[in-house]
């Protein structure tokens, strides 16, 4: 049975969306992270979702009773450069499967060695442990969800401007290309000659 939009609509606007950490409002000792409606199931008590052996109830078809929200989605900024998650081969193969459905660019080789995966320079890499731990530690860990979340809303941004393989940084009164920088002033010089 598919969600009726009212029901979405209601949810989306107590904060039950993809990424929210909830308890359910039957039993609210059983908490659970909100897949997206596609995976939600109408039962006696309304509409819900598994987590583990759990049936999480998010919201009721009569009344506006919902899940409570411990833990807002992440879904409404995207990776930052940086964030990793820690997960097993196989929530590593499904974020990076995801990573190609939604076109975020990623660096991951079949068989890597390292499970483990971070954000940087706009694509999803495999995350090394370095014997010196420093360029480790100064990834930002995220939980698997989030990290999954936080891909979402990636894919939903507009993709950066790349010159050969650098992405362009836009800066007050000029733009950075790699380590070069370059003066509007020049970069208006270039579009007044470019020749279609």
């Amino acid at each position: 049975m598919k969600v009726p939009q009212q029901i979405i609509d209601r949810a989306i606007e107590a904060g039950i969306v993809t990424g929210a950490e909830v308890s359910c409002y039957i039993t609210p000792s059983d908490t659970g992270i909100v897949p997206p409606v596609e995976k939600w199931e109408h039962g006696s008590g309304g509409w819900f979702f598994e987590s583990g052996d759990e049936a999480i109830y998010v919201a009721s078809d009569e009344s506006d009773r919902f899940a409570k929200i411990l833990q807002p989605a992440p879904q409404s900024q995207g990776l930052e450069e940086g964030m990793a998650t820690e997960c097993s081969p196989a929530m590593r193969a499904a974020i990076v499967e995801r990573a190609k459905e939604l076109g975020v660019p990623e660096d991951c080789i079949n068989g890597s060695k390292h499970p483990n995966i971070g954000f940087m320079d706009g694509s999803i890499h495999p995350l090394v442990h370095y014997e010196d731990k420093s360029r480790y530690q100064a990834h930002k860990l995220i939980p698997n969800h989030e990290f999954l979340a936080r891909l979402e809303a990636t894919a939903k941004k507009p993709k950066p401007l790349k010159i050969g393989e650098w992405n362009v940084k836009f800066e007050k009164g000029s733009i950075e290309v790699g380590c070069q920088r370059i003066t509007n002033e020049t970069v208006r010089a270039i579009a007044a000659n470019l020749k279609d």
